[in-house]
C-alpha cells in the first residue's frame, strides 16, 4: 500500500472479522477487508495508514482522534471559525460538524 507522498507503507491485513457493538478499534496500520463493525463501535484513529474494502458498518459510528488526526481537525476547525466565507469548502455540513463532540478527541 502508498501514503499520500507515494511511499510504500506495511498494513496488517485484518480479514473476515466481526467488531462487537461498543468496541474500540484501532485502524492506524491496518488493512480491513470484509470485516463488518457493530452499532456504537469506537474507531480510533492517530492519523497512520489504514484501508477499508468490502466493509460494513453499523450507525451511529464513533470515531476517537488523536495525534495527527486531531491535529487536523483542530486547523479546520480554527480555518472555519476564523474565516467563514471558506467554510462550505471545507466542510460542506458546517452545522452538524459544528455540533461534533468535542470529547471524541484524544491526545
Amino acid at each position: 500500500m502508498k501514503d499520500h507522498k507515494g511511499n510504500e507503507v506495511t498494513v496488517t491485513l485484518i480479514n473476515g472479522i466481526s467488531f462487537a457493538a461498543g468496541s474500540v478499534v484501532e485502524m492506524d496500520g491496518k488493512h480491513f477487508k470484509n470485516c463488518s463493525f457493530g452499532n456504537g463501535c469506537v474507531i480510533q484513529f492517530l492519523g497512520g495508514p489504514y484501508m477499508f474494502e468490502q466493509c460494513s458498518f453499523g450507525t451511529p459510528m464513533h470515531f476517537r482522534l488523536g495525534g495527527a488526526a486531531a491535529t487536523t481537525l483542530s486547523l479546520i476547525r480554527m480555518l472555519c471559525d476564523s474565516f467563514p466565507e471558506m467554510r462550505a469548502e471545507l466542510v460542506p455540513n458546517w452545522k452538524t460538524w459544528k455540533e461534533y463532540d468535542e470529547k471524541t478527541i484524544v491526545q
